[in-house]
């Protein structure tokens, strides 16, 4: 009788975690997001700019600009890794004969998954503040400005498009990823200029 997967009891204790005053929809994106980098990070995949690596780093990062912004001390989000690591990966037989727990991996991983989490965090918030402002000051944000963004201080699309407000009204994922496509495409042929197509 949930209303959403946010009611059950595999993501109501992880929304408790988190501070009574933060919007709803902010608690659901950080434990949803973090839950499918744990997965991804326990399948191997690590934090990089292309495929599958970029889409974990974006899970990452949208989540630490949250904990940023609203001050949530790191042990929280510890927390919340550790009770999902050990939610999906422990075996917690039920009165019913079903077992929760059926992704041991996330256990097996648990170590590497905390430090991928430890090392990103560190990584982006060098950045993360000064990638604020200058979102700040730009008044109209169009896609090279976005993807400007992304390349020199790492802040993702959906926290341009989302604390960019009605100055990222022009900006669309379409934009972005051209913006991304032309880059990609500029740094191939500059390395096929400087390799020969050996490189």
């Amino acid at each position: 009788k949930k209303k959403n997967i946010f009611e059950t009891d595999l993501f109501a204790p992880l929304l408790e975690l988190l501070p009574k005053e933060m919007p709803e929809r902010e608690k659901r994106i950080i434990t949803d997001h973090t839950r499918g980098a744990a997965f991804l990070l326990a399948d191997g995949v690590r934090p990089s700019n292309k495929d599958r690596g970029y889409i974990l780093r974006r899970l990452m990062r949208r989540v630490f600009v949250y904990e940023s912004r609203s001050q949530i001390s790191s042990h929280i989000f510890d927390a919340i890794v550790h009770d999902i690591v050990h939610e999906y990966g422990d075996f917690h037989p039920h009165t019913d004969g079903i077992g929760v727990g059926v992704y041991p991996e996330l256990l097996r991983e648990n170590n590497a998954i905390r430090e991928e989490f430890f090392r990103e965090r560190e990584r982006f918030s060098k950045t993360l503040v000064r990638g604020l402002k200058e979102l700040e000051k730009i008044s109209d944000i169009q896609p090279a400005s976005a993807f400007m963004l992304y390349e020199t201080y790492g802040i993702p699309y959906e926290v341009i498009k989302e604390f960019g407000g009605e100055r990222a009204e022009k900006l669309t994922r379409e934009g972005f990823d051209a913006e991304f496509k032309k880059h990609q495409n500029i740094s191939r042929a500059g390395s096929v200029a400087k390799f020969g197509g050996h490189g």
